[in-house]
Parts: C-alpha cells; sequence; structure tokens
C-alpha cells in the first residue's frame, strides 16, 4: 500500500507513536473499510500504531452520524485503537447527551474486555461550532465531566 509506504517512511524514525485516520463521514456500514485498515495495520511499521476515529456508539437511532457496538469491535480487532467522537450527535437535551456519554463509556470497556492492548479514546466537545448537529449548550466539557462524576457514585 503506497499509503503504508509513505507513512512509514514520513513518520517511523520521528517522535510520533501513532497516526489516526479520521475519515467523515462514516456510516459503520462501509464494507471497504475493515479490510482497508487491516492492510494499513499489516503494511505500516510496528513502531506506529494505527487509530481511527469514529462518530459515537448508540444502540438507538440518533439524528447525527452514530455506530452499532458490534460495528466498532469488529474495526477495533485490525487497528490499536479507536477514538470516540462524542460530539455531532444532533441530541436535543442534556439528559440525552448524558446518556450517550454513558452509554459510550461503558461500551468502551466492554470493546476493551477482550484485548487489553487495545484502547479507546474519547473526543470530547471543547470546541464552539455552529454546525446543525452540534449544540454547544448541550454537548460540552462541562456536561461530559458532570457525566464522569455521576459513573464515581
Amino acid at each position: 500500500s503506497r499509503l503504508a509506504n509513505n507513512l512509514n517512511s514520513t513518520f517511523s524514525e520521528t517522535c510520533f507513536k501513532a497516526i489516526e485516520i479520521d475519515l467523515e463521514p462514516l456510516t459503520g456500514e462501509e464494507t471497504w473499510l475493515t479490510p482497508f485498515m487491516r492492510t494499513l495495520r499489516e503494511k505500516l511499521s510496528h513502531k506506529l500504531l494505527l487509530r481511527i476515529a469514529i462518530p459515537l456508539l448508540s444502540e438507538n437511532p440518533i439524528l447525527g452520524p452514530s455506530w452499532k457496538k458490534e460495528n466498532a469491535k469488529v474495526l477495533l480487532s485490525q487497528v490499536d485503537g479507536i477514538d470516540l467522537m462524542l460530539y455531532d450527535s444532533g441530541v436535543k437535551t442534556i439528559q440525552e447527551y448524558i446518556s450517550l456519554v454513558k452509554y459510550n463509556i461503558q461500551s468502551a470497556k466492554n470493546l476493551l474486555e477482550t484485548d487489553q492492548k487495545k484502547s479507546v479514546l474519547l473526543g470530547i466537545p471543547g470546541y464552539h461550532d455552529r454546525t446543525r448537529l452540534h449544540n454547544e449548550s448541550i454537548e460540552n466539557i462541562s456536561n461530559f465531566l458532570a457525566t464522569l462524576k455521576t459513573l464515581n457514585t
């Protein structure tokens, strides 16, 4: 793969430790994605971790892009880690957002049960963007942190 060769020659001997692929939009139904990431992981230097950003996970349909946990599990088996983007969900209330965050945190834990060498990062919305799916009064760092506090009680 030419992409892997270019990444290897550019990043293998640098301070960088990982490559994150961020393709948008992803629906979770892309039949080419898993084989593409598998081939890229096979050809990428072992010195570089391969990660991919995906939309948040949801068991129910939401306005914004989302994936099913099963799709994330399949993709995670082919890469070193996934990054769940916890924004642009289109939810209308803080409670809906809190529920989504809780679901994603639990899903991340479940995904990692089978392979502790893998990792899941959470992309927290800390920006001011007025897209039709991002409501910064709902999807924000404060509401994310408030959700974390409820998990510890």
